[in-house]
């Protein structure tokens, strides 16, 4: 009878083991496999469009440009992301419009930067024709539902490749596209990125942050300038799923 009485313990005993075991690994791993998935398979394409700072001129090589930025942060939450960067350097809100737009719409991207404005400066448009421009490259991207978001004119006044005799005039033109480009980012409530704010920043530690032209930022530039914006992204895209 002992023998019998333990031989049934020990059956209890590996049954008990065996649905332990059953449920840790064969009823558990599903829901990790299936979160894992769900990751690995979601696409998401970025489009980037503007002018030469999307390009990256003045980074040792574009993909550190805040564009390359951007998207390496953009492939740690989707790892299957693409990326179309359509900016061309010296690129005005007019070149955005009969160039990009168009262009941007035919990849349904999940995100779409703009920065521009700098060239509609020096190329001394108009206030009104700006207000019209970027009104108009909203709309056209407004009316496809794309998400979108915008950054503000960098004080470029400041860069030492301006000159002395019209860098009081260049400010005060950054400053007036500036208001245009918030009242058009609050219109269409579109996230905006103060990239102006960044560029006081820069403009203390040259050496630092811009390149050999004395314009355009550098790596460490780039990188600062992809800091913030991805601190609006990030927030931006995480509202948009709740």
């Amino acid at each position: 009878m002992k023998k019998i009485a333990g031989a049934t313990i020990l059956i209890l005993v590996a049954t008990l083991a065996f649905f332990l075991v059953y449920f840790k690994f064969f009823k558990e791993k599903p829901r990790e496999m299936e979160t894992t998935q769900s990751v690995v398979t979601e696409e998401f394409k970025y489009v980037a469009l503007g002018d030469s700072a999307a390009v990256g001129v003045g980074a040792s090589i574009p993909d550190k440009g805040y564009v390359g930025l951007i998207f390496e942060k953009l492939k740690e939450k989707y790892p299957k992301a693409s990326l179309n960067n359509l900016a061309v350097s010296g690129a005005t809100t007019t070149d955005l419009i009969n160039a990009q737009l168009n262009k941007a719409k035919t990849f349904k991207p999940d995100l779409v930067t703009i920065s521009v404005g700098a060239n509609d400066i020096t190329g001394q448009i108009t206030d009104e024709i700006f207000s019209q421009n970027i009104e108009q490259a909203l709309t056209t991207l407004d009316d496809e539902n794309l998400k979108i978001v915008l950054t503000n004119i960098p004080d470029i006044s400041l860069a030492a490749a301006v000159p002395v005799e019209i860098k009081s005039k260049v400010r005060e033109k950054v400053k007036n596209f500036n208001k245009i480009i918030e009242n058009s980012a609050n219109k269409f409530e579109i996230p905006l990125v103060d990239l102006y704010s960044a560029s006081l920043k820069e403009a203390q530690e040259a050496e630092k942050y811009l390149s050999s032209d004395l314009y355009h930022p550098n790596d460490s530039g780039y990188e600062l300038w992809a800091d913030e914006m991805w601190k609006v992204i990030d927030q931006f895209l995480s509202s948009e799923k709740n």
